[in-house]
């Protein structure tokens, strides 16, 4: 990790505890109506796509093959004043997604060290946790053989002027690499 991430990790780091302290430390509250400059969310986009990639490669020893992977900015509050940016993947397996599940969260714990909550329903199992400052999600479903893998950024405020900026000319979802072949 390159100095200037590091130091824009610190920053973003401050600003959640911050925001968390209590009272109006939201910076969304402010009277300009501030929020994270345009560098640090695109810093956190970074930090989503590729740990969804660290992720995938985990993962790749449980017999799963990479299908298709993107990436989008959603908002995270009703009055659309915070943002995060969602890396999702999907994964397939030969057979109900469940029966290699607990391989997939051993190899997602492995990697990340995360404690997940787990779940199981009648018919999907997932795993929620989080790995230093994403949420990381993996569903398993009995009757589809994918798994589905997803890492959030955190949600910050985003300054009206600069939420237009934040998809670089891309909106809405962008195609991630996880090594799946090309569909063409």
């Amino acid at each position: 990790m390159s100095r200037r991430e590091n130091a824009v990790r610190a920053a973003l780091t401050l600003a959640l505890l911050a925001a968390t302290a209590g009272g109006c430390a939201n910076p969304q509250n402010d009277a300009e109506g501030a929020g994270m400059d345009f560098e640090t969310m695109q810093v956190t986009r970074e930090d989503a796509r590729s740990r969804l990639q660290q992720i995938a490669r985990a993962v790749e020893g449980t017999g799963l093959s990479p299908v298709h992977a993107s990436g989008r900015w959603a908002t995270c509050s009703d009055d659309g004043v915070e943002w995060q940016y969602e890396a999702t993947a999907q994964l397939d397996a030969d057979g109900p997604s469940t029966g290699v599940f607990d391989q997939v969260v051993e190899a997602v714990t492995d990697l990340t060290g995360w404690s997940p909550d787990v779940t199981a329903q009648s018919t999907r199992s997932t795993a929620r946790g989080t790995w230093e400052d994403v949420a990381v999600t993996v569903h398993a479903y009995d009757d589809v053989p994918s798994i589905a893998l997803r890492v959030a950024g955190p949600c910050l405020p985003v300054a009206p002027e600069d939420r237009s900026a934040l998809d670089e000319g891309d909106p809405g979802s962008q195609e991630l690499d996880i090594g799946a072949p090309d569909p063409s």
